[in-house]
């Protein structure tokens, strides 16, 4: 037996047999692969080969396991839930519908969507979610819509927050209505003398 040079750990001289950690096949180990894995801090060949290896990084005996929960990037918790209908390939289902089926005791389907009152997606408690029966309509919720008056004929249309920042003047419920609201506007522009200036348009050379 020998040791590595700065760390107090026995090396063996000679080859040696032991069972893989994972399949219990035995294989043989040599003293280099010892000598290199404590050189860089890590333990002795433990496994028979590269699969049994990588069989054993799952779950618990992942490094990076953070107990079946993680945060994705567009902000939503999933959990791991390998036996649901609806996981995806690596096992995992968003957090926000799994309680909400848990509260109603079925799967919901593909087309219905949950909500989240307080527009944290982090905060999955049933008190703060609902049920949608589309996208479309959690899309417009999300769209703050509210009532307004066509500048035109005066018809009552729903306009979303994004809307309502363009236009914030006026809205008109459909193009015929937008274009005689431009040429009312358009003549009264021409009898007070605040006719618009002709738009420039390129020399040809």
């Amino acid at each position: 037996m020998s040791t590595v040079i700065g760390l107090d750990v026995p090396v063996p001289s000679e080859p040696y047999w032991r069972p893989c950690d994972y399949c219990g096949k035995s294989f043989r180990v040599l003293p280099c692969y010892v000598r290199k894995a404590i050189a860089k801090g890590n333990n002795p060949p433990r496994f028979c080969s590269r699969s049994c290896q990588l069989a054993t990084y799952v779950g618990e005996g992942n490094p990076k396991w953070r107990g079946g929960r993680m945060l994705s990037s567009s902000g939503y918790v999933y959990v791991l839930v390998p036996d649901h209908p609806q996981a995806d390939a690596c096992g995992y289902y968003e957090e926000h519908r799994l309680v909400m089926e848990q509260h109603l005791g079925r799967v919901l389907k593909p087309t219905e969507c949950v909500h989240h009152f307080n527009h944290n997606r982090t905060d999955n408690r049933i008190e703060n979610l609902e049920l949608m029966d589309s996208w479309a309509e959690h899309q417009r919720r999300h769209g703050y819509y509210e009532p307004r008056e066509c500048a035109n004929c005066g018809a009552v249309i729903m306009r979303s927050r994004a809307s309502r920042r363009r236009f914030p003047e006026r809205s008109y419920c459909s193009r015929t209505c937008a274009a005689a609201g431009a040429s009312r506007a358009n003549a009264e522009a021409a009898r007070s003398g605040r006719r618009n200036p002709p738009k420039r348009t390129r020399e040809r050379r």
